[in-house]
């Protein structure tokens, strides 16, 4: 209807398409999300130029739509260079910043970069924690991510308290039974059962997978992504400007 009504081109019509793309992306159709943001991504850095802010905002949810595909190197670089583009118009303290140097964070993690990748995770979240408040959902997400960057180089007790910490603040901030807070939840479990605290692991991961089911259903990618013990995260997406 944007398309008909506006034009394909139209700024309206290519923010409406993006957002088609990342719901797309939270279904499991990633050829078609990848596909069709691409195609958004092109046409705004044809029209309004690389730095405009629906270029960044479309650019760094493309990055984390590549690094979903497996493609870490191009995720790399698109979320490198949003960064350095936040950075440059907004200053170092900005939350969007912050949330964009949290998502490189989650590519160099999965690049083995561990000890990099938790360095800038926790500076992430705390100027996202100095801008926002650490009770605000995006300091939470980044909270989820820096939680497993500390498991990843053996801190599981920093972690764990970090992880229980975020998981109460997620309930506060947006209920018991919301993806995020189930996500943070499940990352929670995983500590715990490393650290051997078994019976309070499998309590807790047992209540998110029945939440989370009842939410979705159990062939969901959300629920297998949990159900396989993979570690949840959280990945920035900046809002209209």
């Amino acid at each position: 209807m944007h398309a008909q009504v506006l034009d394909k081109n139209h700024g309206e019509t290519l923010i409406a398409e993006h957002n088609l793309a990342l719901c797309m992306r939270r279904d499991g159709n990633l050829n078609y999300a990848c596909a069709l943001m691409r195609k958004v991504r092109d046409r705004i850095i044809h029209r309004r130029g690389p730095a405009h802010p629906e270029a960044l905002l479309v650019s760094a949810d493309y990055a984390m739509l590549l690094r979903d595909t497996g493609d870490l190197p191009g995720a790399r670089a698109i979320a490198e260079d949003t960064l350095q583009r936040y950075a440059a118009q907004l200053g170092p303290a900005h939350p969007y910043t912050a949330g964009a140097e949290d998502n490189c964070a989650l590519v160099q993690r999965d690049q083995q970069e561990h000890a990099a990748a938790l360095t800038r995770s926790e500076r992430a979240r705390t100027t996202m924690e100095t801008a926002l408040g650490a009770d605000h959902v995006w300091s939470v997400g980044i909270a989820m991510n820096t939680a497993s960057a500390r498991a990843a180089v053996g801190d599981t007790e920093g972690a764990a308290t970090l992880g229980r910490d975020a998981l109460q603040r997620a309930r506060a901030a947006v209920g018991p039974h919301h993806v995020l807070t189930l996500n943070m939840a499940s990352g929670l479990s995983q500590d715990l059962r490393s650290l051997g605290r078994t019976a309070e692991a499998d309590h807790i991961l047992a209540d998110a997978v029945t939440h989370l089911t009842a939410g979705f259903s159990e062939e969901h990618q959300q629920v297998q992504h949990m159900l396989a013990g993979r570690r949840p995260y959280w990945d920035f997406e900046p809002q209209v400007i």
